[in-house]
């Protein structure tokens, strides 16, 4: 009995400091420099999100907070960084639905699932806004779908796997049109087909088209939310232009790699809650348009379950079959 309680010894003195471990590393955390990777281009929305999270993180916690843009596939190559990436909270992932949620869902063999994601918090909201091309002989969703009956119509996406071309698919299903579908890499190149009259109408944000309306390069027609958006007035809902129970919106979420200890999760979810309830935060993504909806870990975690699952109904309706 005393051979064995002397084996037992150095285990059961190190078993206190075992069980502080955790805690110990969620009180240091973050102790070191924080990466946020945007798997976009320069520019864009979740981009610019990134980038005022980042400034806002920095100045909280006191430690640098670097963004790294990793764009391709779709935002795989950005997401799938970070799903490889050491589990400690110190990498962390701001993205839209396409490349968490939409991407593995339409492609076969994916290298990741959204469920491999350590979810941390939603941070912004916004809907999709159709818009056509200005010059087009059409000022309502309505105009535009009796033109698509008349004409070939091509619609411009981000690209195969994202969620601006399951929206269009919806629109399409929804009204009886058919439009040719013309993928490009990245929103930014989509519109510029669409303003040079290559294509004839894409989804995007409000915040990407509040420029090109007012230049009068882009009409929009209709946001795809069921109420009106604030940075577009005058634009209607999907529902007031005919299309009752059409509410489709995107978040942008912060995520972290899989198997992060759970306070640290919970630090971050802190962290980033306090940055995006700030005046700065506020006002600033507000003024993109956009909508704050803060949440818990547990909220975000449904939320992103439930997301998942209506996207991949949205995609099965559209009929778009995954490799393609």
């Amino acid at each position: 009995m005393k051979k064995l309680t002397s084996k037992l010894l150095p285990y059961i003195l190190c078993m206190p400091a075992m069980l502080l471990a955790p805690l110990a590393l969620a009180q240091s955390f973050p102790s070191k420099p924080i990466h946020i990777v945007i798997p976009a281009a320069a520019g864009g929305s979740t981009d610019t999100i990134g980038r005022i999270l980042a400034k806002l993180l920095s100045e909280q916690s006191g430690v640098p907070v670097v963004v790294e843009n990793k764009a391709g596939a779709s935002g795989s190559i950005g997401v799938n960084s970070v799903v490889q990436s050491a589990p400690d909270g110190y990498t962390l992932l701001v993205s839209v639905p396409d490349a968490v949620t939409v991407y593995p869902l339409m492609t076969k063999n994916a290298p990741y699932k959204s469920t491999d994601l350590t979810p941390i918090t939603s941070v912004a909201s916004t809907p999709y806004v159709f818009a056509m091309n200005a010059q087009l002989p059409a000022n309502t969703l309505q105009d535009f779908i009796a033109l698509s009956k008349k004409q070939q119509l091509s619609m411009a996406t981000p690209g195969t796997g994202t969620s601006g071309r399951i929206v269009l698919e919806m629109f399409k299903h929804a009204a009886g049109i058919d439009l040719l579908h013309v993928p490009y890499k990245g929103a930014g190149p989509a519109m510029l087909s669409v303003i040079a009259g290559e294509t004839q109408i894409a989804a995007t944000s409000p915040m990407t088209l509040k420029s090109h309306m007012d230049s009068g390069k882009l009409k929009a027609l209709a946001v795809s939310s069921a109420t009106r958006n604030s940075r577009l007035p005058n634009v209607p809902s999907m529902v007031e232009s005919g299309f009752p129970g059409f509410d489709v919106s995107a978040w942008f979420g912060v995520f972290t790699a899989p198997g992060v200890p759970a306070d640290v999760a919970e630090k971050l979810n802190k962290m980033i809650l306090t940055a995006i309830k700030s005046p700065e935060y506020t006002s600033r993504i507000n003024g993109l348009g956009l909508e704050i909806k803060p949440v818990s870990l547990g909220q975000f975690k449904e939320m992103l379950a439930q997301e998942t699952k209506r996207w991949g109904q949205l995609i099965k309706s559209a009929g778009i079959t995954p490799g393609e």
